[in-house]
């Protein structure tokens, strides 16, 4: 699922899921066993899961109107649609405008619009590393990827990890190095957030990439559940 859809164009949960089922169905069909590897938490939920708002489209009218309003604004017009949302968001999600224009959006959508279900038979396994070892893994990966990501980058693009530090070196703006730095450091800080989302899982088994022998034991480990 490289290159499957243009970087101009929206991609939600949805678009993912639907592709994810059509790759794992072909894998099975070949008597593979599929991979998934990522990336966002919530997207591999969504997959291995059943979450009913997924399927809820953006309405761009309304979203155009609720962009104009304040956080607060939000907060009440959420209360007033739909009290029992509300109340299951956490205080991040109430102070975040992006997550409340959404709660409202999936609560004035049409009741008839069908959940999604998933079914999968899934086994977690999750890598962990010292923040030192992830720092210099990420600086030199993103190195890597620098003067090709430069090449490709161009301005109108949704907010691409990398996507600024690029364009601001492209402008005379920034040097090289000034730019990887920031460019690293933004994957370094979305590399935090995954582990957070990942460590609230309680279905993972987690392992020591740092570990000489940690392939051996997910293989085992995996071995034992797959046969």
């Amino acid at each position: 699922m490289y290159d499957v859809h243009p970087p101009d164009q929206e991609f939600s949960a949805l678009h993912f899921i639907r592709l994810a089922q059509q790759a794992i169905d072909d894998i099975h069909k070949r008597g593979k066993l599929p991979i998934v590897v990522g990336g966002t938490g919530f997207y591999l939920r969504a997959l291995t899961t059943s979450i009913d708002t997924i399927v809820v489209p953006p309405n761009p009218i309304l979203r155009k109107t609720l962009y104009a309003k304040s956080r607060e604004a939000l907060g009440r017009q959420l209360q007033h649609v739909d009290r029992q949302r509300w109340g299951a968001m956490n205080d991040s999600d109430r102070k975040n405008p992006r997550r409340l224009i959404r709660a409202i959006e999936v609560a004035m959508s049409e009741p008839h619009i069908p959940s999604m279900r998933t079914s999968y038979d899934v086994f977690w396994v999750g890598l962990t590393a010292s923040l030192a070892v992830l720092k210099g893994r990420i600086a030199r990966r993103v190195s890597g990827r620098f003067d090709k990501a430069a090449t490709e980058v161009r301005d109108g693009l949704p907010p691409i990890l990398g996507a600024d530090p690029l364009l601001s070196f492209l402008r005379g703006e920034s040097t090289k190095e000034e730019a990887l730095k920031e460019w690293a450091q933004a994957e370094y800080q979305y590399a935090k957030r995954q582990m957070t989302w990942f460590c609230k899982e309680k279905a993972i088994h987690w392992f020591d990439a740092q570990n000489t022998d940690y392939q051996k034991e997910v293989e085992v480990l995996v071995r034992g559940w797959y046969t």
